[in-house]
């Protein structure tokens, strides 16, 4: 198996190529700019053990994954709101599972499918292998590969991404 680094794919090229989350290798939940979960992939469940379809349509922070809403998590989820752009990268522990899980959390602003400016939450377990997907190597095979983004430093992928998050 392989380490997937997300810091190190054009997510913002990427993303909008794959229909079915479900395909993917790690966790994604797809939010609006209140926190409301628009979608809730498969991994995702499986790394948290909430169910997806009672996950939609709740907020993440508030009812779902309420160990999230600290300044650590929500705070840059709120600050990149605020600002209308996000694209943070840091690692996490998910306290409210039964026993934690330390993973390395994703959040970007980006366009959804009718051009409505979402969060899109990406998480992988710190350390751990990720199997890479069929579908998810296609998708970014033909994806350029960037430097990892420097926290709280601009990089050439935060230029990037905020152009796609002010589409």
């Amino acid at each position: 198996m392989e380490i997937l680094h997300l810091e190190n794919i054009n997510l913002a090229d990427v993303l909008p190529r794959i229909s079915d989350i479900n395909v993917l290798p790690f966790g994604m939940v797809k939010m609006d700019l209140t926190g409301k979960i628009l979608e809730y992939n498969m991994a995702e469940a499986e790394l948290t053990g909430t169910d997806p379809a009672w996950a939609l349509g709740k907020n993440f922070f508030q009812e779902v994954a309420t160990c999230t809403n600290t300044p650590d998590f929500y705070g840059r989820f709120a600050e990149g709101v605020k600002k209308g752009f996000l694209n943070s990268v840091f690692n996490y522990s998910f306290t409210h599972c039964e026993i934690p899980v330390r993973v390395r959390v994703h959040m970007i602003t980006m366009p959804d499918s009718r051009g409505q400016k979402i969060v899109v939450l990406m998480v992988t377990r710190v350390k751990q292998p990720v199997q890479i997907t069929e579908a998810f190597q296609i998708a970014t095979s033909t994806s350029e590969l960037v430097p990892a983004p420097a926290e709280a430093v601009a990089s050439l992928s935060d230029a990037a991404a905020k152009r796609v998050a002010n589409a």
